[in-house]
């Protein structure tokens, strides 16, 4: 409960059902940071303790009440500087994650070739 995601493209035509929502900000406030702010551990344990229902995969929130949660909103000028120190932590993050999976892809085709016998290693 509680899940969020930044959609940066507009999506004219896009159908959302009654658990997802859209949501627009206030001026003042950046889309972006709002979007890492909300996945921020004080905020997520504010949705946690707001969220109800009878079963721990079962919890919702009402718009209303997400909407009464208090936000610590910084100046514009920090929101844009701390958007940009984190969008860039994630590209370099990607980045590593994306050479980190082909490398094993790499590995693992070279222990299959040495280790099926189609590529012999000189003695």
């Amino acid at each position: 409960v509680g899940a969020n995601a930044f959609v940066a493209e507009d999506c004219p035509n896009l159908y959302l059902p009654d658990r997802l929502w859209l949501l627009k900000t206030k001026p003042g406030i950046m889309c972006r940071w709002l979007a890492y702010y909300m996945k921020t551990a004080r905020f997520r344990a504010q949705v946690i303790d707001i969220a109800s229902g009878t079963s721990g995969s079962m919890k919702n929130i009402s718009k209303g009440r997400l909407a009464d949660l208090v936000l610590h909103v910084p100046e514009y000028a920090q929101q844009e500087l701390a958007v940009e120190v984190l969008f860039a932590m994630e590209s370099a993050m990607l980045s590593g994650k994306a050479i980190l999976r082909s490398y094993q892809e790499m590995r693992q085709s070279l222990m299959s070739n040495l280790l099926s016998g189609h590529v012999r290693v000189p003695v």
